[in-house]
């Protein structure tokens, strides 16, 4: 291999990692939203039992009962789903 054809690939390989670096720097800059994998696996699991996404937090001790809409639930179903296939 050529001098030329090693340094058009490494070009080539840089240019392809370049959008993975750049999505990896924005969720490093994101701030992180709901970190609480037991509490989405539970709520995946809720929603499994029920066949329906809440509209309140079945979990909620202070809050219990007002109203709730459940950004995660795509999210949840999928962890949960992970979960109870493999653990």
């Amino acid at each position: 291999m050529s001098e030329a054809e090693l340094h058009e690939r490494r070009g080539t390989f840089a240019l392809a990692f370049l959008p993975v670096l750049v999505v990896l720097l924005a969720c490093y800059l994101q701030r992180p939203g709901e970190t609480d994998l037991w509490w989405h696996l539970r709520t995946g699991a809720w929603m499994v039992e029920h066949g329906q996404i809440p509209h309140v937090d079945p979990f909620s001790l202070t809050r219990a009962g007002a109203p709730w809409t459940n950004f995660e639930w795509l999210y949840q179903l999928g962890v949960y789903g992970l979960h109870a296939a493999g653990g």
